[in-house]
């Protein structure tokens, strides 16, 4: 029977949430966190939320039975959103690609209606759904049967033509007694190749071929020796400067490192062939993708840039001639180096969605990217607006335009004069809702300290 509509758990399969990350936080030791989550802050308690009981009752009728409990207690719900983590690797991708293809989608899903409508604001992706069905705004929760028929009602669908994918094999043993088609999400491979056995193999979404990374000499003094930019704003290559190809870089500093194509692409959460385009330049990574590229690879981005990554902790020439170490505890040189550039000699990088960087140093210092970055109006630094985090301090200074600004659940608005600086282990992400482009100096440091 072919499949007509594909129905998602969210939490651990869309969804990375787990209690413990905030507890560990809170209490002494793992073995503190997991009496704790096993004896106060049960699954069945946290259950009863799913099911629609109001946190406050449910905080209130805890601490009164635990008293010696109370601040962890009040923290599960008062520091709720710091338990959620990022999406889990490779099912987003799945996602976009059913939708690519026009496979009507549905989310089916076990949560809180209060802490929902904070992973809503968070999670871009959930607006793809053509449906939604969560549990603590229908007072029922799964594996009751009365939940999977509310869905199928609700929105007129096949039992006999609609897959469910869960990470809970009881709530796909309940599935199946209901008539719909099910499967025990355990990784995104797996899903994939359950997709494709049912004819739903995603389709990839549509890339373009970026015009590349234009550089000179990575060290040019003369006027001229480096990349410009025309008067449209558009990448160009002067004849004399050759265009450096940055996935032929990743993919050098892939082989370098001995990791396959397909391990590569499961760790960053792609399909090999999503990975593959990116190296060979039939397609451009988001600000966030690229991100996870090099924190996996454990290179600095300037570095790669220059075409020669730096690790955490090399030593590397100044460009004085001296040599300069990086500080494993700060990721910058401690002696520094000299840089200056005329206007049009910066290297330029297009990325996905009219997302251009432009590198203001002529030489790499590990632990700092210092860039000049442009946002199109409507350019994300992610296609499906996932949040980005990783190690450092961000800082940026808005030069012209609108640029929002996200950081954990917060969003700001900044315009020309703005300044803003984050932790940037803490989840966040850039766009442009403007209707002219957005321009900014931004600045990254310590994003590879460990």
């Amino acid at each position: 029977m072919p499949i007509d509509a594909v129905v998602f758990d969210l939490g651990g399969v869309l969804i990375d949430w787990d209690p413990r990350r905030l507890f560990r936080k809170l209490l002494a030791d793992e073995a503190a966190v997991e009496e704790f989550l096993a004896t106060v802050c049960t699954p069945e308690w946290n259950a009863e939320q799913d099911r629609g009981r109001p946190f406050a009752e449910g905080v209130a009728e805890l601490v009164e039975r635990h008293p010696a409990h109370a601040a962890a207690i009040t923290a599960y719900h008062e520091r709720w959103p710091e338990m959620l983590g990022g999406e889990i690797p490779g099912t987003v991708a799945l996602l976009a690609g059913l939708r690519a293809a026009g496979v009507p989608l549905y989310a089916l899903s076990n949560w809180s209606a209060e802490t929902f409508r904070l992973t809503r604001e968070r999670f871009g992706f959930l607006e793809w759904f053509d449906g939604l069905v969560i549990s603590g705004e229908e007072r029922i929760a799964k594996p009751d049967r009365g939940i999977f028929e509310l869905l199928l009602d609700r929105f007129g669908l096949d039992r006999r033509r609609t897959l469910f994918v869960d990470d809970s094999a009881a709530n796909v043993a309940a599935a199946r007694d209901v008539g719909l088609d099910a499967v025990v999400f355990r990784d995104a491979d797996g899903l994939r190749r359950e997709l494709t056995a049912r004819g739903l193999g995603p389709e990839e979404p549509e890339v373009t071929c970026p015009p590349g990374l234009y550089t000179g000499g990575m060290d040019a003094t003369e006027p001229g020796a480096g990349a410009g930019l025309s008067s449209a704003g558009q990448a160009s290559t002067p004849a004399a400067t050759p265009a450096l190809d940055l996935g032929a870089r990743l993919r050098a500093e892939r082989l370098r490192q001995g990791i396959s194509l397909r391990e590569m692409a499961r760790r960053v959460g792609v399909s090999a062939s999503a990975l593959s385009q990116i190296e060979t330049g039939k397609a451009q990574p988001s600000v966030s993708k690229l991100f996870d590229i090099v924190n996996l690879l454990d290179t600095s981005l300037d570095g790669l840039l220059s075409g020669d990554p730096k690790h955490p902790g090399d030593r590397v020439p100044a460009p004085d001639g001296h040599r300069a170490t990086a500080d494993p505890d700060h990721g910058y040189e401690t002696e520094g180096f000299f840089s200056f550039q005329r206007s049009g000699e910066h290297e330029v990088l297009e990325l996905e969605s009219g997302v251009h960087w432009r590198r203001l140093t002529a030489g790499s210092l590990p632990g700092v990217e210092f860039l000049h970055v442009s946002y199109a109006p409507g350019a994300r630094s992610s296609r499906d607006g996932a949040f980005m985090r990783h190690a450092g301090q961000e800082f940026g200074y808005v030069l012209s335009g609108r640029l929002a600004v996200e950081v954990g659940f917060d969003a700001y608005q900044l315009g020309p004069g703005d300044s803003i600086s984050f932790p940037a282990p803490t989840p966040h992400r850039l766009s442009n809702p403007g209707t002219e482009p957005a321009t900014a100096v931004w600045c990254v440091l310590g994003r590879h300290s460990h």
